[in-house]
């Protein structure tokens, strides 16, 4: 249940829930449990309110990080057996029921109500006892199991009546039916229609194999990414840019005897990597690791030993930032820079990363697939079958988790794959088909334009946004976010026609309403701003950007006592929630005091 706002209301609906998952993301990137590591747990329903827990006594007490369940009478021998979808693998489960007794399962099919009988209630009447099923949608947690209403009977061979009531208040009864069996019960057919498979799904078992524990990890990107240029020092202290064509940036140290025997490898297979047109730039880091580092020839002078005979240099701090950064951005958990860490490159592309030693094998496949379009099958690092075709995704929720993830290059790419299979400029007419493609594409832009605005490509971001426009004129998002674009490149008029039109769609939005009236302040109309601002506070009173707004517009008019009354109002509350605020709001009023406006 979601809880109810306590103060602040500046930031929208779903901050708390993604706050709730950028802490638990720290957690785990900082070596925490997803699970606790507790194994799943099974409870027997003893009546009268008690339990007892069978988990190791049925099986079901495994260390995977279940998520979800679903129950499922799947070989039809007549006990529910149990589907588990897990966080870790096995990604999928099947615990077979093997129990004994004596069962009957029922398939109900609405006809007056809904077709699958949703909200329908079962009742079996067995010895003046009375036990009730209902049918519902969706019953777990990720899950759905399968609509048969399944009773097991124990040892009990006579059902003395079968009372339906359908969600259309209709109400059907059965007497004296035999059990064993699985009935297809259609709404007002007035009878049961045994029923038995026609067909048998055989599943291919695998076993899952886990990977031996290694200090060796190689990342191959599942979309390369665009870095920033990067350059290194030679031996002379002169700066040096990266060669366009695949390099594999290796770092490595004179005390790391790994690192020496790479070396010497790459040496030895020299012939293969140039004839793959891969160069190795091999950067030392013993000036940033030792506190009394050998000097620079005797550097030279052992690498000069293995052999290696390819582009060589020091690695400075600024160089080692950056390729920190690289790794926290593609890494989910990383910890500190191990050596030897290498990172391939082509044409400013971040190809791979490689933490311990790479072969030169493993290397030259990289290299010779570092083009393919997909290469989700080359990132993995373990083998699966793909089952995106039996699930109908949403691009959107998929690129927001990307982006809300810190990956907006990920996002754009998931997004650009789902327009090349959607191309084509808006449909016209008024079908429902049309309408649904042209609502859906004016998200897919829209949200294309926010992971532009999150590498603040701002021409690239605009171009998305218009064209979200065009597939849905009433988007009112498409419309903010382009205003907002439009004030900061010095535009206000164009900017306030979108917010205009923004507000027509929805008068009651005062974060709309407040960028209005900035844009009236960015116009020198002052005293319109301050209007418009209130406008804002009058739809909501704890809009932090409106009070903020307006304490400083009041103060651009000389209304100190009006300024000074606002900003303490949102001093007030802002205190409780957000100190960096706080303190900006104190330094308003330290000013405002002086009669000096911001």
């Amino acid at each position: 249940m979601s809880r109810s706002p306590t103060g602040n209301n500046q930031h929208r609906p779903g901050d708390q829930y993604l706050d709730a998952w950028r802490d638990l993301a720290k957690r785990i990137r900082n070596g925490s449990s997803f699970s606790g590591r507790e194994r799943n747990n099974a409870m027997l329903n003893l009546g009268h309110g008690m339990f007892a827990d069978v988990s190791a006594a049925t099986g079901l007490d495994l260390i995977d990080d279940s998520r979800a369940i679903a129950l499922s009478d799947w070989d039809h021998d007549g006990d529910v057996d149990l589907w588990l979808a897990n966080r870790t693998g096995p990604r999928l489960r099947l615990i077979r029921n093997e129990s004994q007794g004596h069962f009957i399962s029922i398939r109900l099919v609405g006809r007056n109500c809904n077709r699958d009988a949703i909200g329908a209630r079962v009742e079996l009447r067995i010895d003046n006892q009375t036990r009730v099923k209902t049918l519902y949608a969706g019953d777990g947690f990720l899950s759905q199991s399968s609509k048969w209403l399944h009773f097991g009977l124990g040892n009990q061979t006579k059902i003395d009546r079968i009372t339906v009531r359908w969600p259309s208040d209709h109400v059907e009864h059965f007497d004296n039916v035999a059990p064993d069996k699985h009935y297809r019960i259609v709404q007002g057919a007035g009878n049961l229609q045994p029923w038995k498979r026609s067909t048998q799904v055989k599943l291919r078992p695998s076993t899952p194999s886990t990977p031996a524990p290694t200090e060796v990890a190689r990342v191959r990107l599942s979309t390369p990414r665009q870095i920033d240029d990067l350059s290194y020092r030679t031996f002379a202290g002169t700066p040096s840019a990266l060669p366009k064509r695949p390099v594999l940036v290796n770092l490595w140290a004179t005390w790391c005897a790994p690192c020496m025997k790479e070396l010497g490898e790459f040496a030895g297979q020299s012939h293969r990597l140039r004839t793959a047109g891969v160069t190795v730039l091999a950067l030392n880091v013993d000036e940033l690791t030792s506190d009394d580092p050998p000097k620079r020839n005797e550097i030279q002078s052992r690498l000069g030993k293995t052999g290696f005979a390819f582009a060589t240099g020091l690695a400075d701090r600024e160089l080692i930032e950056k390729l920190e950064k690289m790794i926290r951005d593609t890494v989910y958990r990383h910890h500190r820079l191990s050596l030897p860490t290498s990172f391939l490159i082509d044409e400013g592309r971040l190809i791979a990363i490689y933490k311990g030693p790479v072969s030169v094998d493993q290397l030259l496949r990289d290299v010779e697939t570092r083009h393919v379009k997909d290469t989700r099958r080359l990132s993995l690092p373990f083998a699966g079958r793909w089952a995106e075709q039996h699930f109908v995704t949403n691009p959107i929720a998929i690129a927001r988790v990307y982006l809300d993830g810190g990956y907006p290059a990920d996002a754009r790419a998931h997004l650009l794959r789902y327009l090349a299979k959607n191309p084509g400029p808006p449909s016209r007419g008024n079908t429902r088909e049309g309408q649904i493609r042209n609502l859906r594409l004016a998200d897919v832009y829209h949200t294309l334009g926010l992971t532009h605005l999150a590498q603040d490509k701002r021409g690239d971001a605009g171009k998305m946004f218009s064209a979200a426009m065009q597939f849905n004129p009433r988007l009112r998002s498409a419309h903010i976010e382009m205003a907002s674009l439009l004030m900061s490149t010095g535009d206000p008029v164009t900017a306030a026609k979108h917010l205009e039109f923004a507000l027509r769609l929805d008068p009651a939005d005062a974060d709309a309403m407040t960028r209005f009236g900035l844009i009236r302040v960015q116009q020198g109309q002052t005293r319109a701003a301050i209007v418009i601002f209130r406008r804002a506070l009058s739809i909501d009173p704890e809009w932090m950007a409106a009070m903020v707004a307006l304490s400083d517009a009041h103060a651009q008019a000389g209304e100190f006592d009006d300024a000074i009354q606002m900003a303490e109002r949102a001093l007030a509350q802002s205190g409780k929630n957000d100190q960096e605020l706080a303190d900006q709001l104190k330094a308003r009023l330290k000013k405002y005091r002086s009669q000096r406006p911001k």
